[in-house]
Parts: structure tokens; C-alpha cells; sequence
């Protein structure tokens, strides 16, 4: 059998055992905590309030046929009309929407939904309105 070799424990420069340094743990602040949570709160109250108030509206659907190859989507409310955007039928005979509304935040589910096509105009026209629920 072969002896392994002693291991030093004093290499130079490195010292004996050096202790890690433990970063300086500050204090929290409760009172800004629950300010940004009642913030939060109020928030999600808001964006609740406002999906009601969109679905209330996106009750009562129209669509203005311009050709044969695209359809106007407009939401009648009470006393108003809102034109959300368009659905265009491509060459492939696939429909994609083209809203006229931007996203309210968060823009990558935004432009996935954007890009995805359908086979039918109404299809799409419905997904647009969802789309317009939620941003």
C-alpha cells in the first residue's frame, strides 16, 4: 500500500481557516412593508373593478363587415361605442386581430396573443375581446 501525502494546513497566503465574512443585516421596515402592500391591494381592487366594468361592456358585440377579407369589431355599452380593432384574413384563409388598444403592462402575453391566427373571423374577434378584458 502506498502512503498519501501529509496535506499542509498552513498554505502561504492564504492563512489558517480565514472565517467568511457575514454581510451586515439591516433592519426592516414594517411601516414601508405594509404601505406597499396596502398599495398592492388597492391596486388589484382597481384592475378587479375594471375587468368587471369591460365585461360588462363587451356584453353586446357588433361587427361592420368592410370586405370580404376583413370585419371591424365594436363593443356597444351603454350610450357608447368602442371600436377595439380590426380581424384580417391573411392569404393562408387564416384570421388575425389587429387591436387598436395597447397593452396595459404586460406586453409579452400582449404580442403572443397578437400573433396567434384562426380559422374563423368570429373566433378571432372573440379572442380579441378577451384580450381587451384582461390588458
Amino acid at each position: 500500500m502506498s502512503k498519501l501525502p501529509k496535506i499542509k494546513k498552513n498554505i502561504k497566503g492564504f492563512g489558517s481557516y480565514l472565517p467568511v465574512q457575514i454581510p451586515k443585516q439591516g433592519t426592516i421596515d414594517l411601516r414601508k412593508l405594509k404601505k406597499k402592500k396596502k398599495f398592492d391591494h388597492m391596486f388589484e381592487e382597481m384592475m378587479e373593478e375594471k375587468r368587471v366594468i369591460r365585461s360588462e361592456k363587451a356584453k353586446k358585440i357588433a361587427w361592420k363587415k368592410i370586405d370580404d377579407y376583413e370585419y371591424e369589431v365594436i363593443l356597444k355599452g351603454i350610450g357608447s361605442e368602442l371600436s377595439i380593432g380590426n380581424v384580417k384574413r391573411s392569404i393562408r384563409d387564416k384570421w388575425t386581430m389587429y387591436p387598436s388598444f395597447e397593452p396595459g403592462g404586460k406586453s409579452f402575453r400582449y404580442n403572443l396573443a397578437v400573433k396567434e391566427e384562426f380559422y374563423d373571423w368570429y373566433k378571432a374577434g372573440h379572442a380579441m375581446i378577451e384580450l381587451w378584458i384582461v390588458t
